[in-house]
């Protein structure tokens, strides 16, 4: 059934940020997953739905895996070690200083992880 209010779109970064938070919430989640949830509320294309998981992927957020053909979505463990070395290494490798740049700037904001950036940049190599 039709509403007679309009409903809203999406605000730049929220559907983003609602995706992520679906995803988190139900551990596993497909397109359509995601997309019945969203349409619920918001309208919402399912390419759009799918484009947005795609680019998660791509910057190392979400991994996907296939089953038969459809794509199960789920957040990388942020824990992992080999998942933030290959997020850094495409970061970096596609942005060179850009990159380490706003790493410093990020770590900045933390006097912890600043306190911790400094202790291992000023560490002899063959400490680490």
């Amino acid at each position: 059934m039709r509403s007679d209010h309009p409903r809203r779109r999406w605000d730049h970064g929220e559907l983003q940020s609602r995706v992520l938070e679906l995803v988190r919430a139900r551990g596993e989640s497909t397109v359509r997953d995601i997309h019945e949830q969203l349409s619920d509320d918001h309208p919402v294309a399912y390419t759009t739905v799918q484009t947005v998981l795609s680019r998660l992927v791509e910057r190392g957020v979400l991994e996907r895996d296939l089953r038969g053909k459809v794509g199960v979505y789920r957040i990388l463990r942020s824990d992992d070690p080999a998942a933030a070395d290959r997020v850094v290494e495409a970061l970096v490798g596609r942005f060179g200083s850009i990159a380490v740049t706003q790493f410093v700037a990020r770590a900045r904001l933390d006097p912890a992880m600043l306190g911790q950036l400094r202790s291992l940049v000023e560490e002899e190599p063959e400490n680490r």
